[in-house]
């Protein structure tokens, strides 16, 4: 690679046997970054697929998601860095905005920018991109490096909106979340574990509450998926989407209440 043609930019992800996710992944991304790739014990292809592209591959123990990202971002060494998931994929309008913004030869004494940007992302779900349903966000994705800037999150990571400016990139991330449904279920039951489990530190004198409220939320979050925000334009995987979330809202206050009725009983 010459330095003609490297980007200041690095790109940084955390992974987990993903060899059906990751080429494609790097694919998308454009020439000449830095990516940074750190594993929490791969028995499949995942390492092999980073190697092949150059990327540089860190081993870390997985503790959380946020966790993960910031010992990625600690080995990040160019001036701009951009934030992916495995299952998510650049548009070609995002690849060449970032190709052209970041050419190594901007000015290396230019100060680090007080922008932080987000960019659109739309879930593909059943094969189908979802555009009804609250099935969009705007994470925040690419931002100077900065020893300020870290991540937040153990389950969903994510950069805190400061009170730095925040831009929209073109283009877009189109996210794979799931290649089928057993791979759905499998994250599901993970990332309600997770969360609960997180949550099961609260304040035991008022969890009963929190359980009895949020037990309503499984029927909220239908409603307001399917009905309030259109999901049933997206056909049945509209309706499926919007009924698996619900049963996620569930399953995660189903396995808190599993917690705090374990830690009643005598050791």
């Amino acid at each position: 690679m010459t330095s003609d043609t490297q980007l200041d930019l690095s790109v940084i992800m955390i992974v987990h046997n993903e060899e059906s996710n990751l080429e494609d992944c790097l694919n998308a991304l454009p020439q000449g970054c830095e990516l940074i790739i750190v594993d929490s014990g791969s028995k499949d292809n995942t390492l092999q697929i980073a190697t092949d592209f150059g990327a540089k591959v860190l081993e870390r123990k997985f503790t959380n998601y946020g966790d993960q990202k910031n010992f990625a971002l600690q080995h990040a060494t160019r001036k701009w860095v951009l934030s992916l998931d495995a299952d998510e994929r650049c548009s070609s309008t995002l690849q060449q905005w970032l190709e052209t913004y970041c050419l190594k030869n901007r000015q290396k004494n230019q100060p680090h920018s007080n922008t932080l940007y987000q960019v659109q992302r739309h879930l593909i779900f059943m094969g189908k991109r979802m555009r009804f349903g609250g099935c969009s966000d705007k994470p925040l994705r690419f931002f100077p490096n900065h020893p300020q800037i870290k991540f937040q999150g153990e389950v969903h990571e994510s950069i805190p909106r400061t009170s730095m400016n925040i831009a929209t990139l073109p283009g877009y991330i189109a996210h794979y979340s799931y290649k089928d449904w057993s791979e759905y279920l499998h994250k599901f039951n993970l990332y309600t574990s997770l969360s609960a489990n997180k949550r099961s530190t609260y304040n035991p004198k008022v969890a009963p509450l929190s359980i009895i409220v949020h037990a309503l939320r499984p029927w909220i979050e239908f409603v307001k998926r399917y009905f309030l925000k259109l999901g049933f334009l997206d056909g049945y995987a509209g309706y499926s989407y919007a009924l698996v979330s619900s049963m996620y809202a569930f399953m995660k206050y189903a396995k808190l209440r599993e917690l705090y009725e374990k830690a009643k009983k005598p050791a």
